[in-house]
């Protein structure tokens, strides 16, 4: 918790980096859903991920 507090770049990608590898159940048209492995499922603003270019395909 306390390096999301300390961090100095975009806390949501900071929040996806530390959420790890995910795979997208859902997509909505204003929002995505990801099932990662470690944290669950997790309901993101799509424009927030296409703009900062949050996710990969892999």
């Amino acid at each position: 918790m306390r390096a999301y507090a300390e961090t100095e770049r975009c806390r949501t990608a900071f929040m996806l980096g530390y959420f790890g590898v995910g795979t997208v159940t859902d997509v909505e048209e204003d929002r995505i859903t990801v099932l990662f492995e470690d944290e669950g499922y997790r309901t993101l603003a799509l424009d927030l991920v296409e703009e900062r270019g949050l996710l990969e395909v892999t």
